[in-house]
């Protein structure tokens, strides 16, 4: 998934903590703040993500943050629900 989404659960990290929060990405898999403003094509993110969902993946693997072990299509379908239908 390398920076497209993150996993970060929990941190000892102080600075971490507050970074993550402030971007969206921390307590669960999620697409931060940060990277949704990157995008430029959201149209072309939403198909690539659809993709990824037809494949059924059993895990995630984050660059950043634990793996997604359990109900990975879930779990990356609700990290992505805020971009447009194509």
């Amino acid at each position: 998934m390398t920076d497209l989404a993150f996993n970060v659960r929990t941190s000892d990290h102080l600075p971490t903590r507050l970074f993550m929060r402030l971007n969206g990405a921390y307590g669960g898999f999620a697409h931060s703040r940060i990277a949704r403003r990157m995008v430029r094509d959201r149209g072309a993110l939403r198909r690539t993500v659809d993709r990824l969902l037809l494949l059924a993946p059993e895990r995630l693997l984050p660059a950043h943050g634990d793996p997604v072990e359990a109900d990975a299509t879930r779990v990356l379908a609700d990290a992505f629900a805020h971009l447009p239908a194509c």
